[in-house]
């Protein structure tokens, strides 16, 4: 501990004339509370045990959740059953050229485009649906 007093004085420069003073002590940096003191402020072993444990607790209960109502509807359902193929569309038809192509009766020829195309939608309009959908679906 001299040896420490004298390093300080000399990096200080110590003068005894002026009314200097240098003390070195010993004493801890740290002032920690004794280990039995502790244990009495903890909480209960399963207090510790249920701050460590409820992380993973949790994630297994949500994984179970979403199991039950997301995954197992869909293997139900039979989505993503192994081996099976998709189901294939029933191929479209062939594009009508004009009304006059269309089974039944003739439009009058007096009509323009618009009213023909206007009757044969009121006449019969699955047809006209049909149509459509090979409009959307035909490719150029």
């Amino acid at each position: 501990m001299k040896n420490l007093e004298n390093i300080v004085k000399k990096a200080i420069g110590y003068n005894q004339e002026r009314g200097d003073q240098v003390e070195v002590i010993n004493m801890p940096f740290y002032w920690s509370v004794s280990e039995e003191d502790t244990k009495t402020v903890k909480g209960s072993p399963w207090q510790d045990y249920l701050m460590m444990a409820y992380k993973p607790v949790v994630s297994l209960i949500l994984a179970l959740l979403l199991i039950v109502f997301i995954i197992r509807p869909v293997l139900k359902r039979g989505v993503f059953t192994p081996g099976r193929e998709m189901a294939v569309l029933p191929p479209i038809p062939a594009p009508i050229a004009s009304p006059e192509t269309l089974p039944g009766p003739k439009p009058p020829a007096s009509l323009n485009l618009r009213e023909q195309t206007v009757q044969l939608i009121r006449e019969d309009p699955s047809k006209a649906v049909g149509v459509v959908k090979t409009w959307i679906h035909e490719k150029e």
